[in-house]
């Protein structure tokens, strides 16, 4: 007791911390180093990006001991005196701060302010964080009641386990287990390295404070000087790295003062850490401040130019204003532009030939939350489609195969007819319903919008009848989802047929994906995150009256679907501000070669926490080139799709002049896009 009493001194309780800090940058740093340096040379990559995504964690890892260490010294202390009071009541410190790094250092537990809503915890949500605390909890077990060698073996068989689990790609939106592991790696590191700290806590005192110094100013020079040193590496960790953007999270939450998700260290974008109200992904409120720290302030006057539209021309309405008495739109999910093909989807492609494929058609999100909300609205302030068309007497039917996530009141709000399913409809019976509106519309003999969403090419998968075609092509689950897609096929055929077998009868039929899916291409397994082809590419097609058949090779957008709906019931022209982020495609009949978009722009994020999107992206996309930029740590990806499809070669740094234009574009879109009105502010 007497030994423990000293410890708590000023000066014992200063070098304590200096021993838990050399030992907690020791555990971090070699772990770091040897597992995101070793995972991005073994994913095929330079042994310079390796070097520097390896030396990069090691020196986050270095710099996050100086803000754990007094935690750990307390919590030493408490269960020193705990344990010689009442046995295993320690366990309750280390209870206590496991949860607080798991909350801090896991991806889908970073406190995120203003930036997004926490999802409602549920049992996966306490599960998660159960297995955490129980996780540390086994590891704390084993280092106190394990004498060396056995507690060494230990901790050396945890971090062997967890580092072979690592290795393995794991999707980003899925990093539950990943996070537990790599604390679990964490723990193990502090058993085998228990002598390290006694030796350092045994150091004189000037020695002490030497190596103090060196341990910041060491790794500071390397977080300074990397990006200079290999430019890219950013990217490529973000990829595979495992520690690497734990630990750069966990400095920016340590000193994120003004607590609204972003910082000012570590390539954390955020300008003004005293005052939360300013972000980057702030919404400008007034011409002149620069709300989101993105180098640009809300034009006073925006132009067409701004939101990324080309001049007007030609007509936007159908029928010279008149509108045709029945609008069709179909959305299919996760249908990427690549599975898009005759030997898939022979119907719908035939279908296509009878109207304009948008080669170039980009999602506005990579969710359907996002992407359709936008194709229903143009911009997240303007009414839904359905709620314009019903101010003016038309009636419209929405009909979605599964609700949740807010779907059947984030989307299709104003629809007279909403039809939602808690069981997942297939294909056969969105088509049903989707049929018995056509006739019923017929039957009623006024203008009408039917929007019909179809949802099996989603996961899970439920395989449709023997008989189509299973496809290994891309990955041992592609087969089952182009099964879907082709099942899609089939029971949308039907629809197409009802609605176009009377040649007389006027009608537009807009068919389109939400987003894409990854399949593991960027270590993207799903949807959601990331900003590359395979989720923002999507087929698109419109089959209209006065439509001359062809392909269109310019950049168009899902914002362009409000716009393209509207005018075929003849609004547009009389509501121009309809077309305030889009343009109707109907202009295509008078220049059907003529540029919609100056260019377009998707909403993604770097990784989820349940339903909600974490570390927002942004992707500008313009003539040949595309930009990915992420607004929590500023990191910047450029490719040139057309001749890099798989997006391999980062052009951000070897093209500095577009990858300015390009980000100056995009921050006064974001400005515009996400722009409070001037008199709300004013009133709030």
């Amino acid at each position: 007791m007497r030994a423990a009493a000293r410890s708590w001194t000023l000066l014992g309780f200063i070098r304590a911390t200096a021993a838990w800090a050399f030992t907690t940058a020791a555990v971090f740093g070699l772990i770091g180093f040897a597992v995101d340096g070793g995972v991005v040379l073994f994913s095929g990559h330079s042994a310079r990006l390796a070097i520097a995504t390896g030396m990069t964690a090691a020196a986050f890892g270095a710099l996050s001991a100086l803000s754990v260490a007094p935690l750990f010294v307390v919590t030493a202390g408490l269960c020193h005196v705990l344990d010689a009071r009442a046995r295993f009541l320690w366990l309750l410190a280390i209870g206590i701060i496991a949860y607080l790094l798991t909350a801090i250092v896991a991806v889908n537990g970073v406190p995120q302010g203003a930036v997004t809503l926490p999802a409602p915890p549920n049992f996966h949500f306490y599960a998660v964080r159960a297995g955490f605390v129980l996780g540390i909890l086994a590891a704390a077990v084993a280092v106190r009641l394990f004498r060396a060698p056995l507690r060494t073996l230990i901790g050396v068989a945890i971090v062997a386990f967890t580092h072979y689990e690592l290795l393995g790609q794991v999707h980003h939106a899925l990093r539950d287990v990943r996070d537990l592991l790599a604390l679990l790696g964490i723990a193990g590191g502090f058993a085998v390295l228990a002598p390290l700290r006694r030796h350092f806590a045994a150091l004189p005192t000037r020695r002490l404070a030497a190596l103090s110094a060196v341990a910041i100013a060491v790794p500071l020079a390397i977080v300074h000087g990397v990006d200079r040193a290999a430019p890219g590496w950013r990217a490529v960790a973000w990829q595979y790295a495992v520690y690497q953007p734990r630990l750069a999270r966990l400095a920016r939450a340590v000193l994120d003062i003004d607590y609204d998700g972003y910082s000012s260290v570590a390539w954390g974008t955020d300008c003004a850490d005293l005052d939360r109200r300013r972000h980057p992904v702030a919404p400008e409120s007034r011409p002149g401040v620069d709300m989101n720290c993105n180098g640009v302030t809300l034009p006073e006057h925006p132009t067409d130019a701004d939101r990324g539209l080309t001049p007007p021309f030609g007509d936007p309405d159908a029928d010279n204003g008149d509108g045709v008495p029945l609008v069709v739109v179909v959305t299919i999910d996760c249908l990427r532009y690549d599975a898009f093909r005759p030997d898939v989807m022979p119907h719908l492609t035939a279908f296509a030939e009878r109207g304009v494929l948008f080669r170039r058609l980009y999602s506005a999100g990579t969710r359907t939350i996002t992407s359709m909300r936008l194709m229903d609205r143009g911009s997240n302030r303007a009414p839904t489609v359905a709620a314009q068309l019903g101010a003016v007497g038309i009636d419209s039917t929405a009909i979605f195969p599964l609700a949740g996530e807010g779907l059947d009141s984030a989307l299709f709000a104003g629809f007279t007819t909403r039809l939602f399913s808690e069981d997942r409809w297939n294909a056969a019976k969105t088509t049903e319903l989707a049929l018995a509106a056509v006739r019923a519309s017929a039957q009623k003999g006024a203008p009408h919008l039917l929007w019909v969403h179809y949802i099996d090419a989603h996961l899970p998968y439920v395989l449709p009848p023997a008989g189509f075609p299973h496809e290994a092509r891309f990955g041992a689950s592609f087969g089952s989802y182009l099964a879907e897609l082709a099942f899609i096929d089939r029971e949308l055929s039907r629809l197409l047929d009802a609605v176009s077998a009377d040649p007389a009868r006027r009608i537009t039929v807009l068919v389109t994906a939400d987003h894409g899916e990854g399949f593991g291409m960027h270590n993207i397994k799903y949807h959601g995150v990331s900003g590359y082809q395979q989720l923002v590419h999507v087929p698109g097609i419109i089959v209209a009256p006065g439509m001359a058949p062809g392909r269109y090779d310019e950049i168009v957008s899902h914002r362009d679907l409000p716009s393209t709906i509207l005018g075929s019931f003849g609004r547009v022209s009389r509501a121009p501000e309809i077309e305030k982020f889009g343009r109707s495609w109907l202009r295509l009949r008078s220049s059907p070669s003529a540029p919609l978009h100056r260019f377009a722009v998707t909403h993604s994020a770097r990784a989820m926490r349940g339903t909600a999107d974490l570390m927002p992206m942004a992707v500008i996309v313009e003539r040949d080139l595309k930009l990915i930029e992420t607004f929590e740590d500023g990191l910047l990806e450029m490719y040139a799709p057309d001749e890099d499809p798989s997006e391999v070669a980062d052009l951000a740094d070897s093209r500095p002049e577009e990858r300015v234009r390009l980000r100056h574009e995009l921050a006064i879109f974001e400005d515009i896009d996400h722009a409070v009105p001037v008199v709300d502010a004013q009133e709030r």
